[in-house]
């Protein structure tokens, strides 16, 4: 979901929905954002498991790119040098960059976070696009890495695909007194399974009734 008095209306993230070609390059850790992203805005996803200096997966990716030079070209982070690499590649290239930013790159928490990722900020000045997370990271986005605001979109978790033939909740029969009641945001982190499973085994399952509301 996109903060419309964030979004840019001609924005490359908006471009590249459709654009046969477009790829989101993840290294290390597929997360589940970037599979949703990739779903919504039609990308392949070119993933490459690796771990620090990444030389296998930077000979990789740079195979990747200038054999097929996709158009457009999200990478999801931390991990600096896939940044580096995308931005570099692309300028003599002439391919668009947009950069998801996770909170472990522009606020890194640990010594070999903060090797890993504090010396590739300016990296992000030199991309056409950043997506943030929340209001709070793309406000670290633009003090830390000095990216115009102009150039920064909010770009919410997508809500997961309701699945065909689930069935409408009915809450007529529902004692809302003898009720648990949780407001959830349906974020892509949120555990919802584990809540439901720890209702059910627990004894206020007997009398009560789970109900998730969103």
């Amino acid at each position: 979901m996109v903060d419309r008095a964030s979004a840019v209306t001609d924005s490359t993230c908006s471009r590249a929905r459709g654009v046969p070609g477009g790829v989101f390059i993840a290294w290390r850790r597929l997360s589940r954002r970037t599979l949703l992203l990739s779903g919504e805005l039609g990308l392949e996803t070119f993933f490459v498991p690796g771990s620090p200096p990444y030389l296998r997966a930077a000979w990789t990716t740079w195979r990747y790119l200038v054999t097929r030079k996709p158009p457009v070209v999200f990478v999801q982070l931390p991990q600096g040098p896939l940044l580096a690499e995308v931005v570099e590649v692309s300028r003599r290239a002439g391919l668009k960059v947009v950069a998801d930013v996770h909170t472990g790159f522009i606020y890194p928490t640990s010594l070999k976070g903060y090797a890993l990722n504090r010396p590739f900020h300016t990296y992000l000045r030199r991309v056409d696009l950043v997506l943030a997370h929340n209001v709070l990271q793309a406000d670290l986005v633009k003090r830390r890495a000095g990216v115009p605001s102009e150039r920064v979109v909010l770009v919410y978790d997508p809500v997961p695909r309701i699945p065909e033939g689930t069935r409408s909740p009915r809450l007529d029969d529902v004692d809302l007194g003898r009720s648990v009641v949780l407001p959830a945001s349906w974020a892509v982190d949120e555990p919802l399974d584990y809540i439901t499973r720890e209702f059910l085994e627990s004894e206020v399952s007997r009398d009560h009734v789970l109900v998730i509301t969103g």
